[in-house]
């Protein structure tokens, strides 16, 4: 089987677990035998081709006006308000895609996170009759910063802003054949605010590594005072992964 992954990043660019989880299923489905191409963005200016293994990979430019990720220069109000105005609808990825779309011709399109391509990829895949599944890592969809969370606290609700950004999101989110979340709460959150209307879903924890689970089950137990009680928080460090509540709730304790 051909099966196309559409990512915004892809090894070695990495900023979250999203890229992890798209290059493990990569790896994955080129070792039964499935041809794998990946689609991803880069902050160059041109389009490259490249070769992992058998998995080929096909780098885009970002056709916004810069690049998100990474260590950079504060961007201004305005900046970011355009930036996220031209993701509504990139029709300059899209083109980039189908282009890419009609050399691989491949049975099973599968998109992860959109941000930098937008929902107007998805167009492309239907208008060519592929099967198109969609994974739901966070909340791009439906917030701008992708983590309904704003001011410190999660938004009970989603503003003015976000709604009417994700308009055309929410309309293109039937086009899927099949939505999959890593969390019960992601697709319920999604469901909530009408998303993926008949569209089949279910919930598919990300895809680990059995060598990885093999290796820690086979650690040492460590010999640590028995009454001790260790945390561990593994995670981005900002405040929206609530490390900044772990901290407050562990400082109660005696």
């Amino acid at each position: 089987m051909r099966i196309l992954i559409l990512n915004v990043l892809y090894s070695p660019l990495k900023v979250g677990g999203a890229e992890k989880a798209a290059e493990l299923l990569a790896d994955s489905l080129a070792r039964a035998s499935d041809q794998v191409v990946i689609i991803t963005l880069h902050p160059g200016n041109s389009e490259t081709v490249q070769h992992h293994g058998n998995i080929r990979v096909y780098r885009l430019p970002m056709d916004n006006i810069y690049w998100p990720f990474g260590k950079q220069s504060k961007r201004s109000r305005a900046e970011k308000y355009i930036w996220h105005l031209r993701d509504v609808w990139n029709r300059k990825a899209a083109k980039r895609v189908g282009r890419i779309l009609d050399i691989e011709k491949p049975d099973v399109v599968h998109t992860h996170n959109l941000s930098g391509f937008s929902v107007s990829v998805w167009r492309e895949v239907k208008k060519r009759n592929i099967r198109l599944v969609h994974t739901l890592h966070d909340y791009y969809m439906l917030c701008v910063r992708s983590n309904l969370f704003k001011d410190g606290h999660s938004c009970a609700e989603r503003c003015a802003a976000c709604s009417g950004l994700t308009v055309i999101s929410k309309l293109a989110s039937t086009k899927p054949d099949a939505v999959v979340s890593v969390s019960e709460a992601v697709l319920s959150t999604h469901h909530k605010y009408g998303y993926f209307k008949n569209v089949p879903s279910s919930v598919i924890r990300n895809i680990e590594p059995s060598t990885d689970r093999q290796a820690s089950a086979s650690l040492p137990v460590s010999e640590q005072d028995p009454d001790m009680v260790i945390f561990c928080f593994i995670g981005k460090l900002s405040e929206a992964k609530g490390i900044s509540m772990l901290l407050e709730a562990v400082a109660k304790l005696s």
